[in-house]
């Protein structure tokens, strides 16, 4: 089952069963994946305004009334929006991935960590300044630390090996109160990229007197 389809399926169960908790869901989705990854899916589900909290209980969900109608009347504009957001991940669990990778192999710096990252967990997006910075927030919190002869290598620490050993709710809340690896220069800097990627992207069409509609804004 692809990311895709897992979150279809997560979607499905709350069509069925209305609001759920966390717990629930994860014993409803139990077999169909890992749950470290499903909770990361509800989590993308939540932020990308599929389901949404309670109001009452910010430990249950239900689907938002646009994606209840949504999953009703028109599925495949569903999935065209799980689509978009298949690459996407959690803050948390972006860390999470980086604490396995270290649990799993010799201490790394941040380069090989990055190329061990992308060939163990392909299906995500990641760079260096993402990885380097997860790993000073990960330092910071003491769930990883230098080597003392290769200052440039990282290790897990005793902390970091006690957090993978939580259960996966508790897991992931811990890692939530990590900051964001994003902070607002980074993301005013990464608009602007997109910009003026798309800026050159209209010049060229318009400089070679492209007037096709699909080339425009809508």
């Amino acid at each position: 089952m692809n990311v895709s389809e897992r979150r279809r399926k997560i979607l499905d169960i709350f069509l069925k069963k209305g609001s759920l908790s966390y717990e629930e869901i994860l014993d409803e989705m139990s077999g169909f994946g890992n749950e470290m990854e499903m909770l990361n899916d509800m989590d993308n589900l939540v932020f990308f305004r599929f389901l949404e909290h309670l109001k009452e209980d910010n430990n249950k969900l239900k689907l938002r009334s646009v994606t209840e109608k949504q999953m009703r009347d028109d599925i495949k504009r569903i999935s065209q929006r799980l689509s978009k957001i298949v690459h996407e991940i959690s803050p948390w669990y972006r860390k999470l991935t980086i604490l396995t990778i270290l649990n799993e192999s010799p201490p790394a710096d941040a380069e090989e960590i990055l190329h061990m990252l992308k060939s163990t967990f392909s299906h995500l997006h990641w760079s260096l300044q993402i990885v380097t910075t997860s790993l000073r927030i990960l330092e910071s919190r003491i769930y990883i630390s230098r080597m003392e002869k290769e200052l440039h290598k990282f290790r897990l620490t005793d902390k970091g090996k006690n957090l993978l050993m939580m259960p996966p709710l508790e897991k992931a809340l811990e890692l939530k109160k990590l900051e964001d690896e994003f902070p607002d220069e980074y993301k005013t800097f990464f608009i602007l990229h997109i910009v003026r990627k798309h800026w050159k992207i209209g010049r060229f069409y318009s400089s070679n007197g492209c007037n096709d509609n699909r080339f425009r804004s809508s």
